[in-house]
């Protein structure tokens, strides 16, 4: 089964740093990825994320990089199909955190991205995993099951 990894928005957008090191690193690591076979894609809800940052704080060279990631690695639409997921995502999501007392309301983007997940597995027959540091966010549903699998990018090999 081809495997195929999901950018959220912090590593996307440390990978248009134009001369971090760790960007630099992180950008071998996709070309690695690709190289090897999986499929590495951009959701377009992350790149919104990443991009209005780059546009107020007025950072062309990113922006410069992130449409140069977009041509290199691909991109995953925000469709119909990925948002009716996405709420049923949610609403599990949520009545999970208030049985355990919580209350965040920041999970929009982050359910979007596994809702793009779930269709992409489905519609093409990959295995998907999400590439973020926040994996509190993605992590399994009140009844043990998880939505999709997400390390950091570091721990994701081809």
């Amino acid at each position: 089964m081809t495997k195929a990894v999901l950018l959220d928005s912090c590593e996307l957008g440390d990978m248009c740093h134009p001369t971090d090191k760790d960007a630099l690193l992180c950008r071998e690591w996709a070309q690695n990825l690709k190289r090897k076979g999986t499929l590495l894609r951009i959701p377009d809800i992350v790149d919104y994320e990443v991009r209005r940052s780059f546009i107020l704080g007025g950072c062309h060279e990113a922006i410069g990089i992130l449409d140069q990631l977009r041509a290199i690695h691909g991109t995953l639409p925000v469709c119909e199909e990925s948002l009716k997921q996405a709420a049923i995502f949610w609403a599990r999501l949520r009545t999970g955190l208030r049985m355990a007392g919580t209350d965040d309301k920041r999970l929009d983007a982050d359910v979007i991205i596994c809702g793009q997940a779930w269709v992409f597995a489905e519609q093409e027959g990959v295995k998907v995993q999400i590439a973020t540091d926040n994996i509190r966010h993605f992590q399994p549903l009140v009844d043990g099951t998880r939505i999709v699998d997400a390390k950091p990018w570091a721990d994701i090999v081809p």
